[in-house]
């Protein structure tokens, strides 16, 4: 039984573990094993046993009565799972797995099934096929979510949103420029712009009236345009890919000046990924300021997709 007393700094605390038997106040307790231990701050450092004696089958039916009895198959008194011995049990399944045909073996494993045209399965067949139904539904959460902004009041969209860029605005912004440094990055441009001057600031304040991610594209207008731009290239760079290019790598640098590399597929991933995880903090800002939240769930995007 556990000790219900106070524990001290240093204490004998003894423990009695027994058949429970008929009468007495406490229902009555035969002690089998004794258990003591030496506790110093709640700490056991010292354990012994006293007066222990092996348990024996018998004892271990007498605590598990409803697990013993006597076995359907063999009719030995032993512990059972479903009216059946283990070692009964045992022959059984290998009879039966004996006993299995080929065809009926092989109707056991699962198969992938082939896609049907028209169809979701269709749709994410292989790598390159998964990456462009992500690519798409991409563009589409896009759309609804700007369509979604554009019924906000006119000052909302550069509201202070408690956003990590402050706004809506400089939260869109962030994404297009995420988006467009990986493309920069993948597609090796030399002409690429400095993009270090936004990743090297911090987040919004809560009292700022401004951020510099608002301010390379100043009106919705120009994000709008800007976006997709973005959406359409890496469909257009997708369809260039090989299945072998995706699982390839790419050298790049950080905008701290870094040497990097990365896989082509693992870094499309990351761009509808990232795109996913900020228009979260939009459609929640969409709500806070009073307008109704989009709808950007992917089986919906399957669904329209399919016409349905």
């Amino acid at each position: 039984e556990p000790c219900r007393g106070h524990l001290c700094d240093a204490a004998i605390h003894t423990f009695f573990f027994g058949d429970r038997v008929s009468g007495g106040a406490e229902g009555g307790i035969r002690p089998q094993v004794r258990f003591e231990s030496l506790v110093y701050q709640d700490v056991t450092i010292m354990p012994r046993y006293k007066g222990h004696r092996r348990t024996t089958k018998a004892d271990r039916r007498k605590m598990n009565p409803e697990k013993n009895g006597s076995c359907k198959s063999c009719g030995k008194h032993r512990q059972l799972r479903a009216g059946v011995c283990r070692r009964c049990k045992k022959q059984e399944t290998l009879s039966t797995a004996a006993s299995l045909t080929p065809a009926s073996a092989t109707a056991l494993r699962l198969e992938p099934t082939e896609a049907t045209p028209g169809t979701q399965n269709n749709m994410a067949t292989g790598l390159k096929g998964h990456l462009r139904m992500m690519l798409e539904y991409n563009v589409w959460a896009n759309r609804n979510v700007l369509n979604a902004i554009k019924d906000l009041p006119a000052d909302a969209y550069r509201a202070h949103a408690g956003l990590c860029f402050r706004s809506i605005q400089g939260t869109y912004n962030h994404l297009v420029l995420a988006s467009r440094i990986w493309y920069y990055r993948m597609t090796n441009q030399v002409d690429m712009v400095d993009f270090g001057q936004y990743w090297q600031s911090s987040y919004a304040a809560p009292d700022d009236e401004d951020n510099k991610w608002e301010k390379p594209f100043p009106t919705l207008a120009d994000l709008e345009r800007e976006l997709k731009l973005e959406d359409s290239r890496w469909l257009e760079l997708l369809d260039t890919l090989s299945e072998a290019d995706l699982l390839g790598e790419f050298h790049y640098t950080r905008t701290e000046g870094q040497a990097m590399s990365g896989i082509r597929s693992v870094i499309l991933g990351h761009i509808t990924n990232h795109a996913t995880h900020h228009r979260g903090q939009i459609t929640a800002a969409i709500t806070t300021l009073g307008g109704k939240p989009p709808l950007v769930d992917l089986p919906y995007f399957l669904a329209e997709k399919e016409g349905k």
